[in-house]
């Protein structure tokens, strides 16, 4: 079986206009596999969700086991969710990404 590389990107986009077509072109230029991640669409979830769960006295964590790009981690943790972590390799990323051990 070949071996696969992976890359991952992460694209914050400067204005909430950018277009599909845009980020066509620049997918064009990336090795595959790759990962795309729109900064501003999380950062929109996440306040959505902490909208409704904050008044209610909720306190969501992110399981680490969906995702362990340390970029992604640290707007989650920036919006003030918790780290639900298994292994002890998520919580190893859990501290140093900087959520509250």
């Amino acid at each position: 079986m070949p071996s696969m590389s992976y890359s991952t990107t992460s694209v914050q986009s400067k204005s909430e206009a950018v277009s599909l077509q845009q980020h066509i072109a620049q997918f064009r230029e990336q090795r595959t596999p790759f990962f795309f991640y729109n900064l501003e669409v999380l950062r929109e979830t996440l306040k959505a969700m902490k909208a409704v769960t904050d008044p209610l006295g909720y306190h969501v964590h992110y399981a680490f086991k969906a995702n362990s790009n340390p970029r992604i981690l640290e707007v989650i943790r920036e919006h003030g969710l918790g780290a639900d972590c298994v292994s002890g390799n998520e919580v190893k990323r859990a501290v140093e990404t900087g959520f509250a051990s």
